[in-house]
């Protein structure tokens, strides 16, 4: 008899052992590499929820540890120094710095504004800061790109109060280079007397334009 409940306790324990292993609910095979496989078809998996004040009272929390906060309605998980949120509104859940990678054919971050507002703003207050960058490492890639659909639209706009408001800078390749299939490819307006295009090279070799055409008037200037 002894021998016979001995038997039973060491594989209630043995049974008992494997089972906390791998844990399934709504499977009968849960994945080898989850400790806990949870499948539904149907409903979801809830998470403990409270509130801000509750969640803030927690005593030593796990590194890891995610609860909903009722309060601001978000997921929130704890990564061993302090709490964060999931996929916020306001971009709480967003940590900086940030970066990340993709291999996608459509926008890999979109943003769109239906109001007069930008859809972006990059803003620096540092004496050398840069407000937006971009960088491109391929042969024909482009680093910023600026897209204009209606006429009276602007694909890429400059405003400088007493700065440059463009300025293109090149080792071996075009400072600037600007095309137009069907309009002037450069239109430079000026309402205060000054120089609407002033050039001028310090060098005493160097050309301060060099203008070249196969078959027509390399430069054409007229005055009022």
């Amino acid at each position: 008899m002894k021998k016979v409940i001995y038997t039973i306790i060491l594989f209630t324990f043995s049974y008992l052992g494997a089972f906390a292993q791998q844990v399934g609910i709504g499977i009968n095979n849960p994945h080898a590499s989850a400790i806990l496989d949870v499948s539904s078809s149907s409903k979801g998996l809830l998470a403990p929820r409270m509130t801000t004040a509750q969640r803030s009272a927690i005593v030593s929390p796990a590194t890891g540890l995610l609860l909903y906060d009722t309060d601001n309605n978000n997921y929130w998980y704890y990564n061993g120094n302090s709490w964060n949120s999931i996929g916020s509104n306001n971009g709480g859940g967003l940590v900086l710095p940030y970066q990340a990678s993709a291999n996608t054919i459509s926008p890999a971050f979109k943003i769109t504004n239906s109001n007069t507002g930008a859809a972006i703003a990059g803003v620096t207050t540092h004496e050398y800061g840069v407000g937006v960058t971009g960088t491109t490492t391929s042969p024909y890639g482009w680093g910023i790109n600026g897209f204009a659909r209606s006429p009276g639209a602007i694909a890429l706009y400059a405003n400088a109060d007493s700065a440059t408001a463009i300025k293109a800078t090149t080792v071996h390749g075009i400072g600037l280079d600007i095309i137009s299939t069907n309009n002037s490819a450069i239109r430079v307006l000026n309402n205060n007397g000054q120089p609407a295009i002033q050039v001028s090279n310090v060098h005493m070799s160097g050309t301060a334009i060099h203008a070249s055409t196969a078959n027509n008037h390399a430069i054409v200037a007229t005055s009022g």
